[in-house]
């Protein structure tokens, strides 16, 4: 059975003008410029660019690109950060609870699977005091009052969180999410398709038409459904070049080369590894 699925969100996206890379205790992250401004962003009427161009960050990462680091802040300039922050909990309103109950697969590589609230929010918003978090807090959650079953609190956190001029996403945590969603790519040509980084999510599926309408609230969220969607169909467009390894969106189910060059090449490669000689 062929599957069609489209991503769509209820909630706007928004990313900043300009973002740069600042060390913070010599850790970096990603933070937007102080000039920059908050602007809007349609996401879900480029799905696939979106997915090639993150690959190709995650390809960039993978190989060890020298360039890898200016890669992954392109990125962020063109369509904004991922969300980690709201993604990663379990309890989505976690501003109203003591502790962060975090997910099975998510990048806080602490060893725990619960931290207190303000001290996660501090490692995606490093320079602010304990005291400044809390005063977001208690902002966010009285604007959310009432609205907690809406999508209204959704929107409300990322304009608090996410979308603040603090808030900022480590480049090591970034580097891998995408090094870890390329590599699961490789092993969906290898037919590899067990010990993914990504194995499954979260979502809210609707069926309109017969077709399988997924909801994102964030960019790692619409991310993640978009390749547990690739994972299911039963044609996967999201191919890499078996030559030259990069991302590109297959036209049919037997392409392996993102070019007639690239596949020319790989043949030549393939004539002189069993002919020497010649």
């Amino acid at each position: 059975m062929n599957i069609t699925f489209t991503v769509d969100s209820k909630i706007k996206f928004y990313k900043y003008s300009d973002y740069q890379i600042k060390h913070v205790e010599e850790k970096p992250y990603i933070f937007p410029t102080e000039d920059a401004m908050l602007q809007e962003i349609n996401v879900t009427s480029s799905v696939q660019e979106i997915m090639i161009d993150f690959l190709k960050v995650g390809k960039s990462v993978y190989y060890q690109e020298d360039n890898a680091r200016e890669i992954i802040l392109n990125f962020i300039k063109k369509y904004g950060f991922f969300g980690f922050l709201y993604d990663f909990p379990e309890n989505s309103l976690f501003i109203f609870d003591k502790d962060i109950i975090l997910k099975e697969n998510q990048l806080i590589k602490d060893n725990y699977f619960k931290l207190g609230v303000i001290s996660y929010i501090r490692k995606f918003m490093p320079n602010l005091l304990n005291q400044d978090i809390l005063d977001k807090m208690n902002d966010c959650a009285e604007k959310i009052k009432g609205n907690r079953t809406s999508e209204e609190f959704k929107v409300i956190y990322n304009m608090n969180f996410i979308y603040s001029h603090d808030y900022g996403e480590p480049v090591e945590m970034i580097s891998e999410y995408v090094r870890g969603i390329f590599e699961d790519l490789l092993k969906f040509q290898e037919s590899k398709d067990d010990n993914l980084n990504i194995n499954s999510f979260i979502g809210n599926f609707k069926i309109i038409d017969g077709k399988v309408l997924l909801e994102c609230d964030t960019l790692k969220n619409m991310i993640d459904v978009c390749f547990i969607a690739e994972k299911m169909a039963e044609f996967r467009k999201l191919k890499i070049c078996k030559y030259c390894k990069t991302p590109f969106i297959a036209k049919n189910a037997k392409s392996e080369y993102d070019s007639v060059k690239c596949k020319n090449k790989e043949n030549v490669y393939k004539f002189r590894s069993r002919n020497p000689q010649k």
